[in-house]
């Protein structure tokens, strides 16, 4: 049963923070997770979104037995050819307890569900560390550069996106960094 958004009683729990309701709903019927709302929206993407640490736990442990991307139970691409862990990588960079996203990034590293997206390209060709590189402000921002690269070496990095930029070509044209600075600090990107 769908509401008008076409979301489900797991995407409102999901919504919602609701750990209890998305425990039992997932335990009845782990199929529920594969469902997408009109946005193209499974739970998975919601919980990594509004970074709800515990509920995207849950909903892995939960629905990936199988531990592997192409398990029926659990939908991992989102819209605009991006999958979840494009959308962990972003969200780090924009919630307040920057902590608890950095927890979900290397829980999503560490998931074997996930070892094949880490270099899974978008509609224009980037994977998550491009995404991140974009989106960082300042070195605070990078830290989660560093959990992918050190935690991971799965991570192409050298791949390059539709416009022929790899990551580190991407932190070197983002205005809102001092790069010179970041260099100077040691960093090994």
């Amino acid at each position: 049963m769908n509401n008008i958004e076409k979301d489900t009683a797991l995407h409102e729990a999901v919504c919602h923070n609701r750990f209890e309701v998305v425990k039992l709903l997932i335990d009845e019927d782990p199929n529920l997770a594969s469902l997408l709302n009109r946005s193209d929206e499974p739970p998975l993407f919601m919980a990594v979104d509004r970074g709800f640490y515990d509920v995207t736990k849950l909903i892995l442990k939960t629905t990936v037995a199988a531990a592997a991307p192409t398990n029926s139970n659990c939908s991992y691409e989102v819209r605009n050819g991006m999958n979840v862990m494009h959308v962990a990588t972003i969200r780090t960079l924009h919630v307040a307890v920057e902590s608890r996203n950095e927890d979900m990034v290397k829980f999503l590293q560490q998931s074997l569900a996930f070892q094949d997206l880490i270099n899974e390209k978008d509609l224009r060709g980037n994977i998550a560390q491009h995404l991140t590189a974009a989106s960082a402000q300042d070195q605070r921002d990078l830290n989660i550069l560093e959990i992918m690269l050190t935690n991971d070496s799965n991570i192409d990095r050298w791949v390059r996106n539709k416009d022929g930029m790899a990551f580190s070509d991407i932190i070197l044209t983002n205005k809102q960094l001092d790069w010179i600075e970041i260099l100077v600090e040691g960093s090994q990107y």
